[in-house]
């Protein structure tokens, strides 16, 4: 299986910055293991397979939570969890290559 890392720095930025903010403030009730491990990845700059591009794009769907300021609830977190605009964007994108 194919496997990519070519997302955007600030895809890598904006999930240090969501590891960061949980890091000093704890995840609360906020995001599951999944977008936890996703903030982890892009933070590492991890290879990630179609499978999780799709689900990066599928995050779209959040994308009222992306002005949102951290702190207030759970959205503007796990937003960057996920890469972020940057991510989000990017995944859409490169899905769309990987499936033609």
């Amino acid at each position: 299986m194919e496997t990519y890392n070519d997302y955007p720095e600030q895809a890598t930025e904006n999930a240090k910055i969501a590891l960061r903010y949980a890091e000093e403030n704890g995840w609360g009730t906020c995001g599951t293991g999944i977008g936890k491990a996703r903030a982890n990845q892009l933070a590492n700059r991890e290879r990630i397979s179609e499978n999780t591009i799709a689900r990066m794009a599928s995050f779209e769907r959040h994308r009222q939570n992306s002005t949102r300021k951290l702190g207030d609830g759970c959205g503007r977190l796990m937003w960057l969890a996920w890469g972020g605009d940057a991510g989000i964007e990017w995944a859409s994108k490169k899905l769309k290559e990987i499936r033609g």
